[in-house]
């Protein structure tokens, strides 16, 4: 079993009296008789000052004082399967703002040469505070207060010809949807301030598609030859009203980019080449 206390503490370095920000947490975690991982983490941080969320060089933020915790659990990696979950809990002082994130992933191993693993990551917010737009007529900054929708999903497989050869693949879908509730302005002392004035959109739905093949082959030591191959798709808008499935079809329709490379990295010995020289 393992105990770990960290501390964090950052300010602005091109004005080191600035404070932005203060992380304390602690975690214990240790492997149980089956080898199975699990552990435990919390923390505070006291509310600072964020100057880089309101877009403007001088403007900051004054942000939230947070406790959060959360916990995790791994089986055995020397089993054919394994898998593991991860819970956290973030409780935000502005707007009561709440955070949750899960986290379940798991990998079968066929044998010494095929292997899948897949993980998915749901880490949705509720009244969080953050930045919106710019009001172009009046140049306020404008923040908001906003639910957030956030889930990764990623699906791959690894196929090993030999110990020098080997073939990996990794499909990969990312959504975010941002929805706004309410618009404050930015104060110059870091605070906000309710704006019923503003009439921009700020709502947000962007998806991000991404197929990756890596061909490796090690052709001598230290020397390797990579040809990679990309698919790329993303979806941007305004329109909130869909789920997570549906994201997930417009992206799968939305053009996309393609892009082949190929590496070859040679590692030359300088003393083994020296040798041969003289030898010559």
């Amino acid at each position: 079993m393992y105990f770990n206390f960290n501390a964090y503490y950052s300010r602005r370095l091109v004005n080191p009296a600035a404070f932005q920000g203060l992380n304390v947490s602690a975690n214990i975690n240790g492997q149980l008789k089956n080898l199975w991982h699990a552990g435990f983490y919390a923390g505070y941080e006291p509310a600072g000052k964020n100057f880089y969320e309101p877009r403007i060089e001088g403007r900051f933020f004054k942000g939230w004082s947070n406790y959060f915790g959360g916990i995790f659990i791994n089986t055995n990696e020397a089993k054919k399967y394994a898998t593991g979950i991860e819970m956290m809990f973030v409780d935000r002082s502005i707007f009561s703002s709440k955070r949750y994130m899960f986290e379940f992933n798991n990998r079968y191993r066929f044998n010494n040469k095929i292997t899948i693993y897949h993980s998915i990551e749901f880490s949705p917010q509720k009244r969080n505070a953050g930045f919106a737009d710019i009001d172009e007529e009046t140049n306020d900054v404008i923040f908001g207060k906003r639910d957030i929708s956030e889930i990764e999903d990623v699906l791959g497989a690894k196929y090993s010809f030999n110990s020098k050869m080997n073939i990996n693949l990794r499909v990969r879908h990312y959504w975010n949807q941002v929805r706004y509730s309410q618009y404050f302005t930015l104060q110059e002392d870091g605070s906000l301030k309710e704006n019923n004035s503003f009439r921009g959109n700020a709502n947000m739905n962007i998806n991000f598609f991404n197929v990756d093949l890596v061909y490796t082959w090690q052709f001598a030591p230290g020397s390797f030859l990579n040809v990679v191959w990309k698919n790329a798709a993303e979806n941007f808008g305004r329109d909130i009203s869909g789920n997570y499935f549906k994201n997930m079809d417009n992206t799968m329709q939305a053009k996309d980019n393609n892009n082949f490379s190929m590496k070859v990295i040679y590692f030359l010995d300088y003393l083994t080449l020296k040798k041969r020289v003289k030898k010559d």
